[in-house]
């Protein structure tokens, strides 16, 4: 016996009395229509972000870095989605150190893609001297009653950023001195 189409079974529809959706079967409507004081978070729109992102809010120099550094460097580094680092970009809410960081790791993607000249050597020096400096700062900051015991980590992992970066810090060169 063939098998016509109305011969096989029909998949059951469901009228209109019998329609219900997830959020009345569960109760989430009911949740959300109540208003009892909490309050639910809602990102704003993204074409408003990225209106903010591209009005005067953000440095151009500041907004190619960011958009290059997703661009190429976010598949090996996944650390922040680029929404979320962008919303906080807006919002200046990112230490400049980072974004000296990003404009040094993306400088010569820039220069690669689009032929301008960045000078990626003077953002990596800006790097450096805002962490040395940030580390003096940490020891000589503390008060003489407890020891330098927080300076030593701090120390310690910047060394291991400044060998990883292959930074020399003047080992090959000495600065001038101020006379």
């Amino acid at each position: 016996m063939a098998s016509t189409p109305s011969a096989l079974p029909k998949a059951p529809s469901l009228g209109s009395d019998m329609a219900v959706s997830w959020a009345d079967r569960f109760g989430a409507s009911s949740a959300m229509d109540d208003d009892s004081g909490t309050e639910y978070f809602q990102a704003p729109p993204i074409g408003d972000l990225m209106r903010r992102f591209y009005s005067n809010k953000v440095d151009p120099e500041t907004r190619e870095a960011i958009l290059t550094f997703f661009d190429y460097s976010y598949s090996q580094i996944p650390i922040i989605h680029p929404s979320t680092f962008i919303r906080r970009v807006v919002a200046k809410e990112v230490d400049p150190l980072l974004i000296d960081a990003i404009k040094a790791v993306s400088a010569r993607y820039i220069t690669a893609n689009t032929g301008r000249i960045v000078d990626a050597s003077e953002y990596s020096s800006s790097v450096l001297s805002q962490i040395l400096f940030s580390l003096e700062a940490a020891i000589t900051g503390s008060h003489p009653g407890a020891p330098n015991c927080s300076a030593t980590p701090l120390r310690k992992r910047t060394c291991k950023l400044l060998l990883r970066a292959n930074w020399d810090c003047y080992l090959s060169a000495f600065p001038s001195r101020l006379e």
